[in-house]
């Protein structure tokens, strides 16, 4: 079941009942939260489940550090995979994109893009005994001279973490030999923020077709200059 805050947040992503149906996309009470988390006080929340018994929630009413989206208590990062794109994983020939967060995933497998999808834009790092790993969840698709496309938000330029980020995980898709390429979305008409959701929304897939896809060497070179430094 889905409360009227829930729907309107995901008709706002562009997603249609189908594709939230599809994705068991609900709306989660005090105490499933807690339950999916593993702890209280997050309050109710929109429940995003994975393939498996793995679950992230957007909570309603973020704390003081505005935090909205949650995983549970001591897990590590996790690739959301769309549940039309299972089979994909196994098959190179399939064209993948690669953005951060759920719904931007949704939207663009519902607009024709196969989309996965990271909690968060290092998220496919892990800490394991004072090394930076990357997440078991990688090794689940088959990279090799499989086309991926790197789709982070439009603000990138003025969050180097975010742009080391997407410069890491570039190497890291090129090195387990994928055919890496980066998109980057332009801003909205006043100056607004786009992630892949918005994008689409507002311009749609074709507009989405037509923007450039560079290489990891042009990406490079239009990098903000802190990285190339």
């Amino acid at each position: 079941m889905l409360l009227e805050i829930h729907r309107q947040k995901l008709l706002a992503c562009g997603l249609t009942p189908e594709t939230w149906e599809k994705a068991r996309l609900h709306s989660g009470s005090d105490a499933e939260v807690k339950e999916v988390l593993g702890y209280g006080g997050a309050g109710t929340g929109l429940v995003i489940p994975y393939a498996d018994d793995f679950a992230r929630v957007r909570i309603d009413h973020p704390g003081p550090d505005q935090r909205r989206y949650r995983s549970p208590r001591g897990s590590t990062g996790r690739l959301y995979v769309p549940g039309s794109l299972q089979g994909a994983l196994s098959d190179p020939s399939v064209a993948l994109h690669i953005t951060e967060g759920e719904f931007k995933a949704l939207k663009a497998a519902q607009e024709g893009f196969p989309c996965l999808a990271l909690a968060g834009v290092w998220s496919w790092k892990q800490r394991l005994h004072g090394k930076s790993l990357s997440i078991p969840d990688l090794d689940r698709v088959a990279w090799t001279d499989r086309r991926v496309v790197v789709v982070f938000d439009s603000d990138l330029a003025e969050k180097p973490p975010v742009a080391w980020a997407e410069h890491a995980l570039c190497q890291e898709l090129r090195r387990r030999g994928a055919q890496v390429y980066v998109v980057r979305l332009p801003e909205g008409p006043r100056g607004e923020k786009y992630g892949l959701d918005d994008f689409l929304v507002a311009r749609g897939a074709e507009a989405f077709k037509s923007l450039p896809m560079l290489t990891i060497g042009e990406a490079d070179q239009e990098r903000p200059v802190f990285l190339r430094m």
